[in-house]
């Protein structure tokens, strides 16, 4: 007979998810579910990993940017590129 598999590690891989088991200070995940603002702690972990990574991801992105500036061709324009203009610029 085969060996069924319980009905939650099925969701999970459908949903492609993963349970951890982590200790966390009940202040920092107070704190963290208080700023996400979401409906419960695992989403707000969640958020706030996403939230991690795209910083990470940025800084990154900054730095390789720092190391080799983008280069324009000598008479670029945004205007006549037909960029749309900065709500500073307004």
């Amino acid at each position: 007979m085969p060996q069924m598999m319980n009905a939650g590690s099925v969701v999970d891989r459908i949903l492609d998810r993963m349970r951890v088991t982590a200790v966390i200070p009940d202040s920092l995940a107070g704190e963290v579910h208080r700023l996400a603002g979401r409906r419960n702690l695992s989403e707000s972990i969640v958020h706030a990993l996403w939230e991690w990574v795209d910083e990470q991801r940025l800084r990154r992105l900054n730095e390789l940017v720092r190391q080799r500036p983008p280069r324009f061709a000598e008479h670029f324009s945004v205007e006549a590129a037909g960029a749309p203009s900065s709500p500073r610029a307004r």
